[in-house]
């Protein structure tokens, strides 16, 4: 089952074909339901390994990891009794034993597209959009979107493929394949968590509200990430809400549009306070910016639990001992390592609820560990 590695990989509902060296080509269609699509991959099995028709897993590394999510019968066809590939080739001991991504593509078949298939490049933005929609779990996977993008760069981007007939596509998915993957995939670089203080709600206080994880865009935008069981949507913040969205750190409304008017390039001299004031209204409208600060565990830390004890070492430091939290400040890191990031008032409703108490009884104490563990640089603010 496709959830059995969901955290573990970033899984993607497309189809996939290798070629004898383990070169991957992961495609995918505009439309679930793409009869030409499937057609087209009957096509590429003539020619490559088929490695998946409902998912793939792909690994930091850009391994791919063959996913079955229905099963097939000796002659390939699934469990509802749709035979998409030749059974020869859905066979795991004829696979290469090691998958690497060459492309990711989009097959995109009409009969007005010309005879011979043009490849377009779709840019950062492009992709996350199209393979955000088609990735489940994806805010479970560590640093979801920087992950994407090292990989995306690695492999020169994604493109869409537009086609007319399914026989002139061999060829062009040859040559993605040969170009392979180009670069080693960069380690996502951790963020740092030092340098940040816990303050109590304000009534005019605006802050970044917990998200999976975020990625600044070449052209000035952004993409965010929301949480699993919240709002688990990809949004591209245009560049003045990206300005906006960065610079949110607990300033009133009237400092924040300050310091977002002093931050824009110079092409938006001719922005004014207005504009800015809807950028902020919304992302307010949206959930993105909150009246409490989100908390997040530093990328650098480690710790184990032993006996109700949590110990956390910050690895980017070098000369350090590890933390020993113990009883409420256990629980509260409990609380803050079951999600990428958490709301501050979510956070100490959530230790009232485990603490059987009020959470006005508690705001002040944990408000104070916070402080603590943020001076130390094992969390800090989204």
């Amino acid at each position: 089952m496709i959830e059995q590695h969901c955290g573990e990989l970033w899984l993607l509902h497309a189809t996939a074909v290798a070629d004898s060296s383990g070169n991957v080509v992961v495609a995918m269609s505009p439309s679930r339901d793409d009869a030409r699509f499937h057609v087209a991959i009957k096509h590429l099995s003539r020619r490559f390994f088929c490695v998946g028709t409902d998912a793939v897993g792909i690994d930091h590394q850009a391994g791919v990891t063959l996913i079955r999510t229905r099963s097939r019968d000796a002659n390939g066809t699934d469990e509802r009794g749709t035979s998409r590939v030749p059974a020869s080739l859905v066979d795991d001991e004829m696979l290469p034993s090691t998958l690497r991504l060459a492309k990711i593509i989009l097959l995109d078949g009409d009969d007005e597209h010309p005879l011979e298939p043009v490849v377009e490049s779709l840019d950062l933005g492009e992709s996350l959009e199209l393979l955000a929609p088609r990735s489940p779990f994806l805010a479970q996977w560590p640093a979801p979107l920087r992950a994407v993008a090292s990989i995306l760069t690695a492999s020169q981007g994604s493109v869409r493929v537009a086609y007319r007939d399914a026989e002139t596509l061999i060829p062009v998915v040859e040559r993605l394949m040969a170009s392979g993957l180009r670069a080693t995939v960069s380690s996502v670089r951790p963020r740092s968590a030092r340098g940040t203080a816990a303050l109590p709600a304000t009534d005019d206080a605006l802050f970044r509200a917990a998200t999976a994880d975020s990625v600044e865009l070449p052209d000035g935008r952004t993409a965010v990430l929301g949480l699993r069981g919240s709002d688990e949507r990809l949004r591209i913040l245009d560049e003045v809400s990206s300005v906006v969205w960065r610079a949110a750190d607990g300033s009133p409304h009237a400092a924040l549009r300050r310091a977002v008017l002093r931050q824009l390039d110079p092409q938006h001299a001719n922005t004014d306070a207005a504009a800015v004031d809807q950028a902020i209204q919304s992302l307010r409208d949206v959930g993105m910016l909150s009246r409490t600060p989100a908390w997040r565990i530093g990328d650098s830390s480690v710790w184990t639990t032993h006996a109700a004890q949590t110990y956390v070492l910050n690895t980017s430091l070098t000369h350090t001992r590890p933390l020993a939290l113990q009883g409420s400040a256990h629980t509260v890191w409990e609380v803050l390592a079951s999600q990428p990031e958490i709301s501050q008032e979510l956070l100490i409703r959530e230790c009232a609820l485990a603490f059987g108490t009020d959470a006005e009884h508690i705001e002040a104490d944990i408000v104070r560990l916070l402080a603590d563990l943020s001076e130390q640089g094992v969390i800090s603010q989204s």
